[in-house]
């Protein structure tokens, strides 16, 4: 989701309470020493761990909360986005309400590049290193879209996302965009 995740909501939660977020790399944050790195092999943002996100679950003020996972869905299309495909409340139920989640919030394009391009490569290069490094199956939805490119099948993009499927157990979806 490109805008991450509030990682706090019940529909993101097994149910003694722990996080069903296996990780979270929030590629906008600054490391900042052995507490918050980025993934292994990766030079940006910070990942948290399962463990991670259920310490700072399992405190009580938000102030310290988020001093232990300062990442923030802004705009809260990314958490609707992932209530969709794998939310499991009383209230709210997903497609896949068991899923374990693997959630990428994207950092912002460099002012040289296509919008988001590299970003959307690294969060996809990680989701599929995971998998493989997990034994798991993969689906990547991509609630994430411009209007640039070919849209044929030819963009880099678009055969990158071609071989990244093709990669261990892996689906990739992606939205149609507003414009259909």
């Amino acid at each position: 989701t490109p805008e991450g995740i509030d990682y706090k909501l019940p529909e993101f939660r097994n149910r003694d309470g722990s996080s069903r977020i296996r990780y979270l790399w929030d590629q906008t944050l600054q490391p900042d020493g052995d507490a918050h790195r980025p993934p292994e092999g990766f030079r940006i943002g910070v990942e948290f761990d399962a463990g991670q996100i259920d310490r700072a679950l399992d405190t009580d003020s938000v102030q310290e909360q988020f001093r232990m996972l300062p990442s923030v869905d802004t705009s809260g299309h990314g958490t609707a986005v992932a209530g969709i495909a794998a939310g499991n409340s009383a209230v709210y139920q997903g497609v896949a309400p068991d899923a374990e989640l693997l959630i990428v919030k994207l950092g912002q394009p460099d002012v040289n590049s296509f919008p988001r391009t590299t970003e959307i490569m690294r969060a996809v290069t990680y989701a599929v290193k995971k998998a493989v490094e997990l034994g798991m199956p993969l689906v990547i939805n991509l609630s994430f879209g411009n209007t640039y490119g070919a849209h044929d099948g030819s963009s880099l993009i678009e055969r990158f996302l071609d071989n990244a499927a093709e990669i261990g157990r892996t689906v990739i979806c992606l939205g149609s965009g507003n414009e259909g």
